[in-house]
């Protein structure tokens, strides 16, 4: 392995060494055994001795070589993980702001439109309502803001069907506009991790906003207050 490449190296050079080492005592032993017993018996003992030196000598050198290296090499990939995290830590919360601020802007959009809702009546019949922009509490978005976001949508999530669909609802062209942005916000639950289901009555989907109604209490008295909820039309 690439790591343990300078290790092998220096354990061979050790090894080399020592036996290389031993030739030579042997040589030099040869040359003065005529000194007497006495001297051949030291040198032996020194070619034995720089034997198991070296041989020892080269796996210390060689351990605590590897272990630099491995140490170097874990604080290499912590650093790296840490990055990796800060790194996706910044880029949900991007990608979080900007599925938030999508669903502003489509909001925004949808109050600048007119709808034609059934409405239930007092009389428990339901009689048909256009709703114009008028009618509606006033929402402006700057385009700044929404060319912001379009950029923030698409270099974040992974997902590039989230683009598409805001794209569908923020230029037109969706066949169904309750089901395109029905499907718009669970793509966006996904996109962020986040669990439970979603509404997929029509009516539950979006509302324009708080319409006092009057109906008569059973006392015949005392009106209460209903929220309206808007049911966006379809093609059917």
């Amino acid at each position: 392995m690439p790591i343990f490449k300078n290790s092998s190296a220096l354990r061979g050079f050790f090894y080399d060494f020592s036996i290389k080492g031993g030739y030579i005592v042997d040589v030099i032993i040869s040359i003065i055994v005529a000194g007497g017993l006495g001297f051949c018996w030291a040198v032996r003992s020194l070619k034995k001795y720089s034997d198991s030196y070296f041989r020892e000598k080269g796996k210390n050198l060689a351990s605590k070589e590897d272990i630099a290296e491995l140490t170097r090499i874990a604080r290499a990939v912590e650093a790296e993980v840490r990055h990796i995290d800060r790194v996706e830590e910044r880029r949900y919360e991007l990608k979080y702001q900007a599925c938030m601020d999508a669903l502003e802007i489509v909001d925004s959009i949808f109050c600048h439109l007119e709808w034609t809702v059934p409405v239930e009546g007092s009389n428990g019949k339901n009689r048909i309502v256009t709703i114009t922009s008028e009618d509606m509490p006033t929402q402006t978005v700057k385009a700044s803001e929404v060319r912001r976001c379009h950029s923030n949508l698409q270099i974040t999530c992974k997902n590039k069907e989230v683009l598409d669909q805001f794209n569908l609802l923020l230029f037109g062209g969706a066949d169904n506009l309750p089901m395109t942005l029905l499907k718009f916000r669970k793509l966006i639950k996904e996109e962020l991790q986040f669990e439970g289901e979603l509404p997929k009555d029509e009516r539950q989907i979006w509302f324009s906003g708080v319409f006092p109604e009057l109906k008569q209490c059973k006392d015949g008295v005392a009106p209460t207050m209903s929220f309206m909820k808007l049911k966006f039309l379809s093609d059917e």
